[in-house]
């Protein structure tokens, strides 16, 4: 199966265990009515899902994002560290703006993102499928400033997810 992934939509529910426990903690440090700022996410009290998540920093109000933390766990799927990095250095051309819109949807919505996909990993020899969540984070403006997504590899794809599904 070639590379295939879902366009980013907001969705509440999650079914990847990477994934439900990142929502749960965004919304505990939230307050469950609003989205957390940077300053009050500690990876250290994630430490078991870090090595999946990422954070990445809005750049002229979401036309760019720069990774700010880029977990060794998606580093070694994807074969490639991206921190400190734009999106827009390193990744294929026909890639860039479709990475981006997952950022770019919690960061304009201020709301949970969800996508799902299948890709063969940089380098290896297994195919993955995953679920991976984004969500927003204020920064110290008060604005939406940050995106803190994770990747869960262990997801099977589901027969609902071919609906959403594009290569």
């Amino acid at each position: 199966m070639p590379n295939s992934v879902s366009h980013p939509h907001t969705i509440q529910n999650f079914s990847a265990p990477i994934c439900e426990k990142l929502l749960f903690y965004w919304r505990t440090k939230s307050s469950w009515k609003d989205c957390p700022a940077w300053s009050d996410i500690d990876l250290m009290e994630i430490k078991e899902i870090a090595p999946f998540i990422t954070v990445c920093d809005a750049v002229d109000g979401g036309a760019e994002f720069v990774a700010r933390y880029f977990g060794t766990g998606i580093v070694e799927i994807f074969g490639f560290d991206r921190t400190g990095k734009c999106v827009s250095d390193g990744y294929p051309a026909e890639k860039v703006e479709m990475i981006v819109n997952r950022y770019r949807l919690p960061f304009t919505t201020g709301e949970p993102a969800r996508v799902v996909g299948h890709l063969t990993a940089v380098g290896k020899d297994y195919p993955l499928s995953f679920e991976a969540i984004y969500l927003p984070l204020r920064g110290k403006s008060g604005a939406i400033e940050h995106v803190i997504s994770a990747y869960d590899f262990s997801y099977d794809l589901q027969p609902e997810d071919d609906e959403i599904i594009f290569d």
